[in-house]
């Protein structure tokens, strides 16, 4: 016998059967990365796993507790439906009637995509990059000011710039003043730690630092870097309602897990793919290029640091990206990659004081930036990005700070300099050649693949092509075109 119910904001899922206990404790948990490799695994004293529950024996049986967000996964694994009091029809009659305010008609995947999340005390949209987010979250804090002007809502993104840009995109969909006046924004310039007003928008990190106990719901853009944990913190928040926004749910069974307890199960609004065949995103190919080096098989710390060493490499690189036409970007893993990289285009040291020098960058026609350039410079180097078309302009950039929340709409190439196995991540830096623009017909991925297997006479493959081929995966998930090339560094 199991028997389920919700109870302050968990789920109590009582059974008396051992077999069905196992399965639960199987069902809801999930093995760490590297587990093998502990001193606590080996030692027999941990099982490798994450546990989402906590459990109570009785007399009669157990009793598990366990996360809000996983009512889905609950609802499959004991055949039985939770009742949902929140109604549909009233999210439906609030958008006919806000929606002639609103300067264009929403498409189908952005209405469906708030009518699903606003139906739901839980719950996690997944749509493309470029799929217009920023309206649905518009329409979601709009529609619960209108249920109670009283609630107070935290809409989390990843970075200072999305700050700014989602208040600029609520100014685009013709909201009032009033709406306006209601928003606090947290972070970077926007210094004042005291919340005044019942709708901010910060980033997370400077979300952490407030006093969010009386906050309602919360509205997490780019939700899949909710794993880390300052971020996990700020959710164990008694918010009655949690939303959730990405274009790329993790893979991996733990990143995934620890996503769906706060947020649910994840539903597809539109993929890449289907953005691209409505018309609303650039047409895009993929071309890996196999850079050929004769090495010998090294430890991954030695591999990183053959590859952003290698004067073959590196001079090559050099030439590919100056053939390069219209806006580009290239992406580096390492700091040091970056600043040799940036180097060897200009010719001039990647000190601190160039890097937040725009006016000689501007001259250059290259840019750098990563975790430590000013916020005033990044803005700068941004801002000029956007008002460029086809100009023939390079940014070396940091893949954790440029890989989400950049809008830059006439970008036309995406290069990646250093290798990765990161699903959310590799996806999301794809997603800023999406965007339409009239300067380009196509975007360009290139995939900068070191193989050290001499064409593949050699069994076994080093670290960087062997992440490869989870990129390659990605990129057949999506259903993007990929073009191999292959160059002998010789």
């Amino acid at each position: 016998m199991t028997q389920q119910r919700i109870h302050k904001n968990k789920i109590e899922l009582f059974t008396d059967n051992l077999s069905t206990a196992q399965l639960i404790q199987e069902e809801f948990s999930a093995f760490e990365p590297g587990y093998e490799q502990t001193i606590r695994y080996r030692s027999g004293q941990w099982n490798g796993k994450t546990d989402f529950y906590h459990v109570k024996i009785l007399q009669q049986g157990w009793m598990f507790y366990i996360p809000l967000g996983f009512k889905g996964r609950v609802q499959d694994f004991t055949k039985e439906k939770f009742p949902n009091n929140i109604s549909y029809n009233k999210p439906f009659e609030f958008y006919k009637s806000v929606k002639h305010e609103l300067p264009f008609e929403p498409y189908k995947h952005q209405l469906k995509m708030f009518l699903g999340m606003a139906s739901q005390k839980n719950h996690l949209g997944v749509a493309s990059v470029g799929a217009g987010k920023s309206l649905v979250i518009y329409l979601l804090v709009r529609y619960y000011k209108q249920i109670n002007p009283n609630l107070k809502i935290l809409c989390l993104v990843p970075t200072i710039d999305l700050v700014n840009q989602l208040k600029e995109d609520f100014k685009d969909y013709n909201c009032t003043e009033q709406f306006l006046d209601d928003i606090q924004q947290i972070g970077g310039d926007f210094t004042d730690k005291v919340i005044t007003k019942s709708v901010v928008i910060s980033t997370w990190q400077s979300a952490h630092k407030a006093d969010l106990s009386d906050f309602d719901i919360v509205l997490n853009d780019e939700v899949h870097l909710s794993k880390a944990d300052v971020l996990m913190s700020i959710l164990e928040n008694d918010f009655k309602i949690k939303l959730g926004l990405t274009g790329t749910p993790p893979i991996e069974k733990l990143d995934a897990m620890l996503l769906e307890q706060n947020f649910g199960q994840p539903k597809t609004y539109i993929n890449a793919k289907g953005l691209i065949e409505l018309g609303l995103a650039t047409d895009l190919s993929v071309v890996p290029i196999f850079l050929h080096q004769k090495m010998k098989i090294l430890k991954y710390q030695d591999e990183v640091k053959f590859i952003k060493d290698s004067p073959l490499r590196r001079e090559w690189v050099k030439n590919f990206l100056q053939k390069l036409t219209g806006l580009s970007i290239a992406l580096y893993a390492h700091t040091e990659h970056g600043k040799n990289t940036w180097e060897s285009l200009t010719g001039i040291k990647c000190t601190t004081k160039n890097m937040n020098d725009f006016e000689l960058q501007k001259k250059l026609g290259v840019f750098f930036m990563s975790g430590t350039t000013k916020s005033s410079t990044r803005k700068q180097i941004l801002d000029y990005f956007k008002s460029l078309s086809t100009e023939n302009v390079i940014l070396i950039g940091q893949q954790k700070i440029l890989s989400t929340g950049i809008n830059i709409k006439p970008l036309k190439n995406l290069v990646f300099l250093s290798s990765s196995k990161s699903y959310t991540q590799v996806i999301q830096s794809i997603g800023r050649v999406l965007r339409l623009h009239h300067a380009k017909a196509k975007a360009l991925v290139f995939d900068l693949v070191d193989d050290f297997t001499n064409h593949g006479k050699r069994k076994n493959e080093n670290y960087a092509l062997r992440h490869f081929w989870y990129r390659l995966s990605f990129y057949e998930m999506q259903g993007f075109e990929c073009i191999e090339k292959e160059i002998d560094l010789v």
